[in-house]
């Protein structure tokens, strides 16, 4: 990047009769720039280098150089000021800090992006109060859970010791038991079914009258012979 008197250079070595080095406005043409110095410059560099150059007006104007005021030291801080040794400022500021007046301000301007506003703070709090409730709900209901859980727990271990007292407590024949009881009762229904027998042979009853059929064989008794035989399929 070419600096002002390197362009201001540049430009005195243009050519007022070569319409390539200028442009339609009278303006030094970039390119043509560029070949004269050590890099590139833009329009806004050249301008701000001469600012009244042009092609009818070729002639480059001095720049005054700026007044260059040598820094100032700051007077030494006395410990009656309430400085230390070190030259530190009153309330901890350095020399270079207590002597920048702008310091302050630009603290003071930059302070609101760091800071929430009211309203954001106010809206946090509300959320963080409203974070605590149900943080606090969820605890007891998680408490409540926890509490069923163990009861049930509980109530399943007491339930399988009743089992297990009750099987213990079961005769190892049961099953046999209940068998030969029920075989008991059928003999004993066979005897009272023969014991009655026996008394209608003794009493002379004549085993003819007895009906021997169910109701359900009187019934297709008494019925036509078609409805009680059995249709006759030729196969042949």
């Amino acid at each position: 990047m070419a600096d002002a008197n390197e362009i201001r250079a540049a430009l005195a070595q243009l050519d007022t009769k070569n319409n390539d080095q200028w442009t339609g406005d009278g303006l030094p043409a970039i390119d043509a720039v560029n070949k004269l110095v050590k890099g590139s410059v833009r329009r806004a560099e050249i301008t701000e280098a001469a600012p009244k150059f042009t092609r009818d007006n070729p002639a480059l104007e001095v720049q005054p150089l700026a007044p260059v005021t040598p820094p100032t030291a700051a007077p030494a801080a006395s410990q009656d000021q309430g400085g230390d040794a070190q030259g530190q400022a009153p309330g901890g500021d350095t020399q270079e800090q207590a002597g920048d007046p702008n310091a302050g301000v630009a603290a003071q301007e930059l302070e609101p992006l760091f800071t929430d506003p009211e309203d954001g703070d106010e809206e946090l709090s509300i959320l963080d109060a409203e974070l605590a409730e149900v943080e606090a709900e969820l605890a007891e209901a998680e408490a409540a859970v926890a509490a069923a859980q163990k009861l049930v727990a509980q109530a399943q271990a007491a339930r399988d010791k009743v089992i297990e007292a009750r099987e213990k407590a079961r005769p190892a024949n049961a099953n046999m038991l209940g068998i030969q009881a029920y075989l008991e009762r059928q003999k004993a229904t066979r005897e009272q079914k023969a014991a009655r027998a026996m008394a209608i042979l003794d009493a002379g009853i004549d085993m003819k009258m007895l009906q021997h059929r169910s109701p359900l064989d009187q019934a297709m008794a008494r019925k036509t012979a078609r409805g009680t035989q059995r249709p006759n399929i030729n196969r042949g």
